[in-house]
């Protein structure tokens, strides 16, 4: 009968998990980051910056309905996955 024992000492083990929470962190913030910029991108066309100073956005006001608003909430709960992902990185990397 073979024994396996663990050699590692408490603060080994914390060090080895803290090192792969941060693998964990940075490739989930790189994922999250690239959904995010796709995201973005897919948004509807012509919602430009002049209509937020007061210019003419050329169009009427639509709700979003089906697809786009799924694309919007999606981009809020990214943003957010987002700022969560690297305050987390923030708190492990000390």
């Amino acid at each position: 009968m073979v024994s396996y024992q663990n050699t590692n000492t408490p603060s080994q083990s914390l060090s080895n998990f803290r090192m792969n929470i941060q693998q964990i962190l940075t490739y989930s913030h790189i994922v999250v980051s690239v959904l995010l910029a796709a995201a973005v991108l897919l948004q509807q066309k012509g919602a430009g910056l002049s209509a937020a100073f007061g210019g003419n956005s050329g169009g009427f006001y639509r709700t979003k309905r089906g697809f786009e608003k799924a694309l919007f909430i999606g981009t809020i709960v990214l943003g957010a996955l987002f700022i969560i992902i690297g305050g987390a990185s923030i708190y492990f990397h000390r």
